[in-house]
């Protein structure tokens, strides 16, 4: 059987990549034989540039501004492709994970997205002609206030981009119909799983917090 694996991340535990190998391991110990083709995906948000760096392009790391008063190593990928390309995480320069804790008031004033605009000079200083810059997971309320000042300002951010596509959200060009269908059946309410049922499971629990993290063991089919 031919299987198709292409998870997002799993929150603050996995990344897609890891979530992708962590699956594919564990389907590979039931079903050794199958063929598994990982393909993880990324919404724009944290891991965007970790899904994209093991499909194409170099992966580049710079030192930028933090979302507070910190440094952070970004890592951003470039396709040599014409048209040569850059893809950008706003989460490396200025995401959530970054604040050192929860947000509170006092981040959410202070948290700015000039390290976004340093990834972007960065991006055109290597000629790319196309910029993607995933958004998500960001912690900054400065509505870009900090990126367009680290590119100079207003006027010379235009100028420094009038040559370069800089995508950040997109559209298909005929338009997308999206149909929907209503599911009008009834479902049982309230099913609850026999204590008879969960003991036949295999389920092997991790060395690491056991009651949260464990292994569902497939029973296979007898031949």
């Amino acid at each position: 059987m031919r299987v198709l694996i292409a998870p997002d991340c799993y929150g603050d535990t996995l990344t897609a990549v890891e979530a992708a190998r962590a699956i594919a391991d564990g389907w590979h110990r039931g079903r050794p034989d199958d063929e598994l083709t990982l393909a993880p995906q990324s919404d724009g948000g944290p891991g965007f540039v970790g899904v994209l760096a093991g499909r194409l392009g170099e992966v580049h790391s710079l030192r930028v501004h933090g979302p507070l008063t910190a440094q952070v190593s970004a890592d951003w990928v470039l396709d040599p492709a014409t048209p040569i390309t850059a893809y950008i995480e706003c989460a490396q320069a200025c995401g959530l994970a970054l604040l050192g804790g929860p947000p509170t008031v006092q981040t959410a004033l202070a948290a700015h997205s000039r390290g976004v605009g340093q990834l972007i000079a960065a991006a055109v200083r290597a000629s790319a002609a196309r910029i993607v810059v995933g958004l998500g997971g960001s912690s900054c309320t400065d509505g870009g206030r900090g990126m367009v000042a680290d590119l100079g300002g207003l006027a010379a951010g235009r100028k420094l981009l009038a040559d370069v596509e800089l995508i950040a959200a997109t559209r298909t060009k005929t338009g997308l119909k999206v149909e929907c269908v209503l599911d009008t059946r009834v479902y049982e309410k309230g099913i609850k799983v026999s204590k008879a049922a969960m003991k036949a499971l295999d389920i092997r629990g991790d060395e690491f917090h056991p009651e949260w993290n464990y292994s569902v063991v497939p029973r296979m089919p007898k031949s």
